[in-house]
């Protein structure tokens, strides 16, 4: 009697685990699907050397948003300062998409 309920603890134990991993996976795609498409557009990162983040964006962001827009004249862009959130940049060419 005692390895039928093993058999079925087994059993059950099984189907937790198979339901568990499909709601994360289910949970997971989105996020996953989303960095990848963040991961198409062209990145600008900028270090700091040493200077404290918020200090090094309040002194140079003007600087930084020039040489990106240089660099990606006509194209979607990211810009990224070590330890700032990132900032998705685009040419006012593709305002009108955005207003749709």
């Amino acid at each position: 009697m005692s390895v039928q309920v093993v058999s079925n603890w087994a059993h059950t134990a099984q189907k937790f685990a198979f339901g568990f991993l499909i709601v994360v996976l289910v949970a997971l795609v989105p996020k996953i699907e989303h960095r990848l498409r963040l991961s198409k557009i062209p990145k600008f990162l900028a270090f700091t050397n040493g200077a404290p983040e918020h200090t090094f964006y309040a002194k140079y962001a003007m600087q930084l948003y020039r040489q990106a827009y240089k660099k990606f004249k006509d194209s979607i862009y990211r810009v990224k300062v070590i330890g700032e959130p990132e900032c998705i940049l685009l040419p006012t060419k593709f305002l009108s998409e955005l207003r749709r």
